[in-house]
């Protein structure tokens, strides 16, 4: 599991107003992310990318996104995007964050950030060398009850923590979906076992 990475970035961005161009029409996008950035005071949805063209109008029509691709790479390339989103199988992450840092874009990645330490070096190089941020979408470590655990344990006021259980569910029965294939970077530890971890 990788830990959130970020580089110092070169192409730094303005603040007023970030591009930003979404990778897939995954339900992670649609539900969460892209309504978070367009309620941003600062972020634009400006295209998203879909591999089935019909696919991507019908959700930048759902969310009144100008731009629809029907390739990842023409939207890597456009060059009024700032930065990217992420959210396509894990076995994908890493071919998409190096390919999106060649092309200048900043990346948020949703997690796991990739399959191995291996590939997360190699994307944290690729921003690096490229002067992008990289980040992963790891959306609870900027919960509030984070930081108020953390104030808890650090005051002493729950005295000296000496265990720690954790445990985080949900029935799954579609054998098709996308967590239950191996060669997609799928499984329990990929989805839901690093928030334990």
């Amino acid at each position: 599991m990788c830990a959130m990475s970020s580089t110092t970035a070169s192409k730094g961005l303005d603040l007023r107003r970030v591009n930003w161009g979404v990778l897939s029409t995954a339900r992670i996008g649609r539900l969460a992310v892209i309504p978070a950035i367009q309620r941003s005071i600062n972020g634009r949805v400006l295209a998203i990318a879909s591999r089935h063209q019909d696919r991507a109008y019908m959700v930048a029509a759902e969310f009144s996104i100008p731009r629809a691709y029907s390739s990842y790479q023409a939207l890597v390339e456009d060059p009024e995007i700032d930065a990217v989103y992420i959210p396509l199988p894990n076995s994908l992450h890493c071919e998409w964050t190096i390919r999106a840092a060649e092309a200048g874009k900043h990346v948020l990645c949703e997690k796991p950030l990739a399959l191995t330490a291996g590939e997360c070096k190699d994307m944290i190089v690729a921003c690096q060398t490229h002067g992008v941020w990289l980040m992963e979408a790891f959306m609870y470590r900027f919960h509030p009850q984070h930081t108020l655990v953390q104030e808890l344990i650090s005051s002493g006021v729950i005295g000296q923590v000496q265990f720690v259980r954790a445990g985080f569910s949900f029935p799954l029965r579609d054998v098709q979906d996308i967590r239950m294939q191996t060669e997609l970077g799928g499984g329990a530890l990929m989805d839901m076992g690093c928030y334990c971890v």
